[in-house]
């Protein structure tokens, strides 16, 4: 728990000021960071992009900026049970994107693993749209756990040696 802060509103304001600009300030612009980035590299490379991987890592951008507007929202534009759920799919499915893009990019497409990933995804999303309501904490916890691991799995391709396939490469003199 953080400390509790009493005193004087004039002697307060700074520090106030300060949490905020670290918990809320930072959090939105990364956010916004995140839509702006997917717009940049669709206007970028929509047309000179033979592999979609681009296209994949803007879509992942975008899916992860609504993910983290979440929080950020006073007035959801959805009911509440609607909008967690938009916000979690939107977050967890950036990590696939991301995944998409990876395979595009770095070692090519691997369509049996990609639609067996998304076959997972589409259970996980239809999952958490069923998961009664005191549940709803332990399974977005869960969802983040596994995508968590897809991210271990993008930087395993990005730092593995494409050869043998060794993560973490020794340069040998």
């Amino acid at each position: 728990l953080s400390p509790l802060f009493v005193g004087p509103e004039r002697s307060l304001a700074p520090v106030h000021a300060r949490r905020h600009a670290l918990q809320v300030t930072a959090a939105q612009i990364a956010s916004v960071g995140a839509l702006s980035l997917s717009g940049l590299l669709l206007m970028l490379f929509a047309r000179r992009d033979p592999t979609f991987g681009y296209r994949w890592f803007a879509a992942g951008s975008f899916l992860l900026g609504v993910g983290q507007l979440e929080p950020f929202l006073q007035v959801a534009p959805l009911p509440d049970r609607a909008w967690t759920w938009v916000g979690t799919t939107a977050f967890c499915t950036a990590g696939l994107c991301f995944v998409f893009a990876v395979h595009r990019l770095v070692h090519g497409a691997r369509p049996r693993l990609e639609r067996g990933l998304l076959c997972t995804w589409v259970v996980f999303a239809a999952g958490f749209a069923a998961v009664p309501q005191p549940w709803i904490f332990a399974a977005r916890l869960f969802w983040f756990v596994a995508t968590l691991g897809l991210g271990a799995y993008v930087a395993w391709h990005l730092f593995a040696d494409p050869e043998t396939r060794v993560s973490f490469r020794r340069r040998v003199p």
